[in-house]
């Protein structure tokens, strides 16, 4: 069946070659036979357009003459009687005299006739004849000549091609097919040669010759056969002891806790196992035969072999060499590389076989312990200078009330006795920003010196109170270093809940980095840093945004990890964004940035709002100013200026020097507030109070004046407790400051 299938698919395909080449050559003579048909019936016209000019110009110029239009046309007529002639007319005097037939834009041939009229004395020109030709007619018998050729053409090609196909099946196809056959029942075991039936001569041909290579070929592949039996037997033996060595060597390659790989001189892979395959998120099949620029993470593959090229050149071996690799997953990993060359049993290097161990777990925890006693030791300092902060923070407060209060003092007194020096009130003014300067310094460092030993308690917290004290702090140092902070605090909703302490410590990482951006700049180049605040969706956004030389993408990716950093060693941990990062997420807000090179990197912090508010216990009092009131303060002249301040808002003051005085005033007069400083010696303002509260004589307004770094934490922790402060102050602070906090005080408790 197989056979007669393959006959028949040889002579079809003979047939067509055959039909094919007969048609080919069937259409070219068509062709040009056509071509020239046509071109004889196109040269024809040019005769009959000169016999027409021969024939009827004298007959027409004489009807013309007399005008004799019946005869002109009867001319016309007898033109178009020619076979191409389509169109004729007769022109005079630019004019169409008569027409006869179709007028075609595109005739094949247009001639124009002049009639002329031959008088005795002159030659006389009437006009001229117009004769458009076309070439249907010559087409017409091209399209005639076109059937007749192909029909005769065709059944000639026809007979011609079954006539050659009939021979070349008799003499090759046959035979062929008998070869086919014989070739495909071939049984190297046995069998006899193969022989053709067929006529013989004395000449052999080449069909013989076929036949004797065939019948060699059977031969000598006999021969062949039972060798390679015998060679297969044994291979087989030695391919099921290779597999079990080899199944051996993968097990325990694969067992091995490292990254193996082996390449070819040409930096093709051999092999790897599976660790190392995975590493590069592939299958370790799909790496044999390729290079590293071949596979679709060459960039990270390529950070593997640092040292593969030097062994490939050297012929000497790399061990343990410590590398550092940006992983697929965007971490870091450190490894131990080792890399040697492969020889073959003649001694020839045919590749090298390279071997990682992860060291990453253990290095991270190097820097982790080495990041601990850094901080530990920093926790100490900080500690250290926290303490003596504190003593010095509330020396600082005490004398800069005092110049503040003399100042506003000085001013009244120069509105009392009306006199103006421009100058005078101008020194006061600078004396009074000096101050202030002062106070943000020590506001500043009264939020990140005190020890805080509750920051993972969450609380109720004032985001632009926050920032304001964080700008306070670094403001003066940035602009001593040419660094401009810019604020726009447009978030009409501001309270989130969270951790003062942590998140004032996201705020500075973020303020920081973005200091050192702006200062890579080129000097003579405006460095500035914005702050912002707004509102959407129900949420509080922190925008802190500067024009600093900016990240490219690649960086972007990377900020969060954790001891990821670009700074030189000692300038950076690598820990503080991502830090802040744990930070915000804490709080259930996100974090993002946007950078470009260049053009600066801008941060997102997104919180969410809440509805908690502080609670404060506030007693009742007459919403205007007035009422008694007792002022403890150890500093004598800090006493006396809070006095001419409240007396001059209204209030009946009274003095104590200490805590122990002030109880023995208040266990016998009636007092509507109490003003406490914060720090006395003998007796805190807090422990003073706490006994008030204790003797049932606490006023109905406490009002604690703070001047240390580390009080703000105990008053925070006392809020916690039994005794509430209707207000806190720290020092220094001014007459309006006094006046607004009491008029907001007594306005909530009516």
């Amino acid at each position: 069946m197989e056979q007669n299938q393959g006959r028949g698919v040889l002579a079809y395909r003979l047939l067509f070659l055959i039909l094919v080449c007969s048609s080919v050559i069937t259409i070219m003579a068509t062709f040009f036979q056509l071509a020239t048909t046509y071109h004889s019936g196109v040269k024809s016209i040019g005769g009959q357009l000169k016999q027409l000019e021969l024939t009827h110009t004298n007959s027409l110029s004489k009807s013309l003459w007399i005008f004799d239009t019946a005869q002109i046309k009867i001319e016309l007529e007898g033109i178009l009687n020619y076979p191409d002639i389509n169109y004729a007319e007769v022109i005079s005097n630019g004019e169409k005299v008569i027409s006869i037939g179709d007028r075609q834009e595109n005739p094949i041939e247009v001639r124009r006739i002049k009639l002329n009229y031959q008088t005795q004395m002159n030659n006389l020109e009437l006009g001229e004849l117009y004769v458009q030709a076309t070439d249907n007619n010559v087409k017409s018998k091209v399209r005639e000549q076109i059937a007749v050729i192909l029909v005769s053409q065709a059944i000639k090609t026809f007979i011609v091609s079954a006539f050659i196909l009939f021979i070349i099946n008799f003499l090759i196809t046959k035979p062929l097919e008998k070869v086919a056959s014989y070739t495909k029942n071939l049984d190297l075991r046995q069998g006899e040669d193969l022989k053709l039936e067929r006529a013989r001569n004395e000449n052999s041909d080449e069909l013989d010759v076929l036949v004797n290579s065939i019948n060699s070929m059977r031969r000598n592949l006999q021969r062949a056969y039972a060798d390679l039996q015998t060679e297969a037997n044994e291979r087989k033996v030695a391919k099921d002891e290779l597999f079990k060595q080899a199944n051996l060597l993968e097990n325990i390659i694969n067992g091995i806790p490292a990254y193996i790989y082996w390449r070819d001189l040409s930096g093709n892979y051999i092999g790897c196992n599976d660790l190392y395959a995975n590493l590069l998120g592939m299958d370790s099949s799909q790496l044999i035969g390729r290079g590293v620029e071949e596979i679709p993470s060459h960039q990270k593959a390529i950070e593997f072999h640092q040292l593969d090229n030097d062994v490939l050149i050297s012929r000497k071996a790399k061990w343990n060499q410590e590398i550092c690799i940006d992983l697929m997953d965007g971490s870091t990993g450190y490894f131990v590389q080792s890399v040697v060359p492969m020889y073959n049993r003649d001694n020839d290097a045919f590749g090298i076989l390279g071997l990682f161990i992860d060291v990453t777990t253990k290095k991270n925890a190097e820097k982790e312990r080495e990041t601990m006693k850094s901080q530990v030791i920093q926790s100490a300092k900080m500690a250290s200078i926290g303490e003596l902060a504190s003593g010095i923070g509330h020396e600082i407060n005490n004398p800069l009330a005092i110049i503040q209060g003399n100042l506003e003092l000085l001013e009244g007194y120069l509105e009392q006795s009306n006199r103006k020096d421009s100058e005078v009130e101008k020194l006061v003014q600078n004396q009074m920003v000096a101050i202030n300067r002062i106070r943000g310094i020590v506001d500043g460092l009264r939020v990140f010196a005190r020890e805080d030993d509750k920051t993972d308690k969450k609380d109720v917290v004032d985001l632009h109170e926050a920032l304001e004290e964080t700008h306070q702090l670094v403001n003066s140092l940035y602009i001593n270093e040419g660094v401009k902070i810019i604020t726009d605090f447009s978030a009409e909703d501001f309270v989130i809940l969270g951790n003062r302490n942590k998140l004032q410590q996201a705020i500075l990482n973020l303020i920081s980095n973005a200091k050192d951006a702006v200062l890579e700049k080129q000097d003579g180049e405006e460095k500035q840093i914005r702050i912002s605040s707004y509102n959407k969706d129900k949420n509080v956004f922190l925008k802190i945004e500067d024009n600093g030389v900016g990240m490219n993408d690649e960086l972007v990716q990377k900020i969060f990890n954790s001891y990821f950093t670009t700074k030189p060693a000692g300038k950076g941990t690598g820990i503080g964004l991502d830090l802040t990062r744990r930070i915000v997420e804490d709080f259930g807000g996100d974090i993002a940035v946007r950078s470009e090179l260049g053009k600066g990197s801008e941060f997102i912090l997104k919180f969410p709002l809440t509805s908690e508010f502080a609670k404060r216990t506030v007693q009742k009092l007459d919403s205007h100013f007035g009422g008694k009131v007792l002022i403890v303060d150890d500093d004598v002249t800090v006493r006396q200026l809070i006095r001419k301040h409240l007396e001059g808002l209204g209030f009946e003051v009274l003095e104590a020097s200490s805590g122990p005085e002030a109880i023995a005033i208040m266990t016998k007069q009636e007092f509507d507030g109490i003003f406490t400083d914060m720090r006395m010696p003998g007796m805190t303002g807090v422990e003073l109070l706490e006994k008030l509260h204790t003797l049932d004589c606490l006023p109905s307004y406490k009002i604690l004046i703070t001047g240390g770094l580390d009080e703000q934490a105990e008053v925070n922790e006392l809020l916690d407790g039994d005794l509430q402060f209707d207000l806190v102050l720290n020092k220094p602070f001014s007459r309006r400051e006094l006046a607004r906090h009491l008029k907001l005080l007594f306005e909530s408790a009516s």
